[in-house]
């Protein structure tokens, strides 16, 4: 069977591979008591996915090829830093939920800045939704993302001196 499947696997990777943007991901998996890793790549057309033995570069690599050059949308995994050509982009909802733990961790005066953040994120996706049903013109859609924009730059621009914060900075290119 999966040799007959294997032409369709091959178009569907380069489905995926020509794709202006994917999202990858990946997560543990068993493979006769071993630890091994189910890789998922999808695109708007495709998704592939490959079960590997190993969490690294090579097998993100054996699904999106390693010139990637599209848009790679990550949870911020190291190994996805690794394509050099792609344009990367953070998960919103790994962002999201990251802002949720830290609010909930932190002092209220520490927690302004990943609650700022999640609020903005969170308003990103409601005017992605408004625009995706109409409800607002490419016009109104530029003028909102640009304010959003602007308030996002303001938070970057400030000095935060816990780690966590930087941390969540570096996450947000």
């Amino acid at each position: 069977m999966a040799a007959r499947c294997e032409p369709t696997y091959r178009s569907l990777l380069g489905v995926v591979r020509s794709s202006p943007s994917v999202n990858a991901d990946e997560t543990g998996w068993r493979v006769g008591g071993e630890r091994w890793w189910l890789w998922v790549a999808a695109s708007q057309e495709a998704t592939v996915y490959g079960i590997f033995p190993g969490r690294g570069f090579e097998q993100a690599a054996q699904l999106l090829g390693a010139d990637y050059e599209g848009i790679l949308v990550h949870d911020g995994w190291s190994v996805y830093w690794g394509f050099p050509s792609a344009f990367h982009q953070s998960c919103q909802q790994h962002l999201i939920r990251r802002c949720s733990e830290m609010v909930q961790n932190q002092s209220a005066r520490a927690a302004a800045f990943p609650l700022a953040v999640k609020r903005l994120l969170q308003k990103g996706l409601k005017l992605r939704d408004r625009y995706a049903e109409g409800q607002i013109s490419p016009h109104g859609l530029a003028v909102a993302t640009g304010r959003l924009q602007a308030r996002l730059l303001e938070w970057l621009r400030r000095h935060w001196r816990l780690p966590e914060n930087q941390r969540l900075l570096t996450a947000l290119p």
